[in-house]
């Protein structure tokens, strides 16, 4: 977006106006949409902001810009928290885009220091993630899999 703006010496000047970075994040847990939780959210170290998820359980929080982390911790499910890269998502085919997708929609709980390793973990998130969105349950993810996956993290 571009605005034009009129100054006293009659001087025109074009500024690019962004519009402002928001992370948003569906909130679940053990496949449970978390609605209305209370959370804190802290970019990059600075102050906590208390925010909460809408009725639908997702929460949006601005992100100042140049941020790089996010960390946020879910107030009634503690000791449950999250640090997250932003700017960072690998493809949804690839085991990293699968990993940190299945994370941050509550269903991947394993380690995430070898994102490109498959593991039991993965494919137990892939199983729930599955029986939660009534499709086959795999444990890989397949088109249908992928697809929901997609839909549900929303890219």
């Amino acid at each position: 977006m571009t605005a034009q703006f009129t100054g006293t010496t009659d001087a025109k000047s074009t500024f690019k106006v962004e519009p402002p970075s928001v992370l948003r994040l569906k909130l679940m847990l053990n496949g449970e949409v978390l609605k209305n939780e209370p959370c804190e959210v802290s970019f990059d170290g600075a102050a906590a902001v208390k925010k909460s998820a809408d009725g639908s359980g997702f929460l949006q929080v601005p992100i100042p810009r140049g941020a790089k982390m996010a960390h946020v911790v879910l107030l009634q499910h503690k000791p449950v928290e999250h640090t997250l890269r932003l700017g960072v998502l690998s493809p949804v085919d690839s085991v990293t885009g699968q990993k940190l997708r299945l994370r941050q929609l509550g269903y991947y709980s394993g380690k995430l220091g070898q994102l490109g390793s498959e593991d039991a973990d993965l494919k137990a998130a892939l199983i729930n993630f599955q029986r939660t969105h009534k499709l086959k349950e795999s444990g890989t993810l397949d088109g249908p899999t992928q697809d929901a996956l997609k839909k549900a993290y929303g890219c």
